[in-house]
């Protein structure tokens, strides 16, 4: 028997997980096979330990924020450095 794998990983393990140990995003079982697996946040929330939904998000939205900022660091930097 082949278990699904993505990237490598068993499906079953692929995700994110809370600091509680409680899977958050799981792949997204309408995913149609793409190099890229698309992912979902478990609904309803899956964590009644103190996680919310909300903080997971916006933890994400600045992370997100943080990642282009340096992505657009970088490329200002390479731009400078051809023009000297």
């Amino acid at each position: 028997m082949n278990a699904k794998t993505i990237n490598g990983v068993p499906a079953d393990r692929w995700g994110t997980w809370c600091p509680h140990e409680i899977r958050i995003v799981e792949p997204d079982p309408a995913d149609s096979g793409c190099d890229y697996p698309r992912s979902r946040i478990v609904d309803p929330w899956p964590c009644d330990k103190g996680c919310t939904r909300e903080a997971f998000e916006r933890h994400m939205d600045e992370a997100e924020a943080e990642f282009e900022a340096d992505r657009w660091d970088a490329y200002w930097d390479m731009v400078r450095g051809g023009l000297r």
